[in-house]
Parts: C-alpha cells; sequence; structure tokens
C-alpha cells in the first residue's frame, strides 16, 4: 500500500467483533512497524532492519501502528480508501512526533 507517496508493505486484516447485543461487526484493519525510521510489515525484514538501525544509526526504537475501520456499511474498497485518506492526514504528524521524543535529551 502507498503511504506517504512510499509504497510500504501493510498487513491487512479483516477483524470480527461482537458487539454488546451478541450483533457481529466487521473491521478492516491495516497494521504495520516503524523500525529505526523506516516502516515495514514486520517479520523478518523488521528484525533485519532493526539490527541495522541499531549498528549502522544507533537507533533502536520500533512501534507497532494499527488502524482500523467499519467495513459496512460501506465496503472493501471504501474502507481502504478511508484508511488511506486517514494516514495521508494523520501519519506525517505521528511521524515528527516519533522523531521528536527520540532526539529529545534523556
Amino acid at each position: 500500500k502507498p503511504l506517504l507517496g512510499v509504497t510500504t508493505e501493510i498487513n491487512q486484516q479483516v477483524l470480527i467483533r461482537k458487539q454488546a447485543g451478541g450483533e457481529l461487526a466487521q473491521y478492516l484493519v491495516w497494521q504495520w512497524y516503524r523500525i529505526g525510521g523506516k516502516d515495514l510489515a514486520g517479520g523478518y525484514m523488521g528484525k533485519l532492519w532493526e539490527i541495522w538501525a541499531r549498528i549502522t544509526q544507533g537507533r533502536g526504537d520500533g512501534a507497532w501502528i494499527a488502524i482500523a475501520t467499519p467495513l459496512k456499511p460501506h465496503g472493501e474498497a471504501e474502507a481502504q480508501q478511508q484508511l488511506q485518506d486517514f494516514v495521508q492526514d494523520v501519519y506525517p504528524g505521528l511521524v515528527q512526533n516519533m522523531n521528536s521524543v527520540l532526539n529529545s535529551p534523556r
């Protein structure tokens, strides 16, 4: 998926959750990791990048990011667009805040 104009591999899943009253609700969920300043889907590449960032940048930071939106009454395509729009609006500020925390004196 393109995140902020860069193609990034993310995990996409449908979450089914029982609501109060027993009704089932479906959500489209995107999740990924930000490790050493890079967005990754996780797994082995995430661990390799973490090692690389520690050695080359002295960074051991990481975050798990997950966002979700209801699938109904829309559909998967519209839910994906809603998530994409949300990422475009919110993610630059989130990255800036994560970087400022990382660069703040300890």
